[in-house]
């Protein structure tokens, strides 16, 4: 059995990946603007279910109607808006039944990620966990909901790639960030991050004892919470 990790005294921060990135004019017109377009409906600057008129979308962006059109259609495979024929492209409509099939179908792909990380963790998955949840744990007493998001996906994402199936994957960061702009909008409930790492905690220890059984029910546990309170939350007047 592998041992668990021991954290190193002191701050510490997760590794990252940085890349070169293509200048703006070797971007193709359309993704720019889906990039933009992605990050304003996250924003909220789009409203859930708004119409996206072309016309407004090409002087917002101030490119032709063909770039908009094909970051459209991008977008609507991401499921971010929808298409419809005579009646154009809308935001697509947020509502307790999506949040509910969301989280049910993540929760349906945990189940099968974490078995397999599960049986395939390292002491360097582990190691990566654990600075993670160090990482996020000081970034919730700060009180930062932005850092507090983005340790909370990477600690998935170590399990997912751990779990070895793009494709499971794949389905899962579809619309990750949509649920995390939600939180941004909606909020959480008092103490429900610190039960968030309490339980990434147990899921962490889980997975060291090669306890896939106790993973998969800590998670489960966890994404019913989580559902279950940005439900609530959106419930509540505005």
């Amino acid at each position: 059995m592998p041992q668990r990790p021991v954290p190193q005294s002191g701050t510490i921060a997760p590794p990252s990946v940085t890349a070169d990135e293509p200048s703006p004019a070797a971007v193709p017109a359309y993704v720019r603007v889906c990039q933009q377009l992605r990050q304003d409906i996250l924003a909220g600057v789009f409203p859930w279910g708004g119409r996206l008129k072309i016309l407004d979308l090409v002087r917002r962006y101030g490119v032709s109607q063909m770039p908009i059109r094909e970051a459209l259609q991008k977008l609507q495979g991401e499921g971010l808006i929808t298409i419809q024929p005579n009646c154009g492209a809308c935001v697509r409509t947020v509502d307790e039944k999506f949040i509910g099939d969301i989280y049910d179908l993540r929760g349906a792909i945990d189940t099968l990620l974490i078995r397999r990380a599960t049986s395939r963790a390292t002491a360097d998955d582990l190691r990566a966990l654990e600075i993670i949840l160090e990482t996020h744990q000081q970034a919730e007493r700060r009180g930062e909901i932005n850092a507090s998001l983005e340790y909370n996906k990477q600690f998935h994402r170590v399990i997912y790639r751990m779990g070895d199936n793009p494709d499971a994957t794949e389905v899962l960061d579809r619309y990750w960030d949509l649920i995390d702009a939600l939180r941004r909008q909606f909020g959480f409930s008092i103490g429900f991050m610190s039960n968030v790492i309490a339980n990434h905690r147990l899921v962490l220890e889980a997975i060291a004892d090669r306890d896939a059984e106790a993973a998969v029910r800590i998670a489960a546990e966890s994404c019913e919470r989580s559902k279950s309170d940005l439900i609530e939350r959106m419930r509540r007047p505005r």
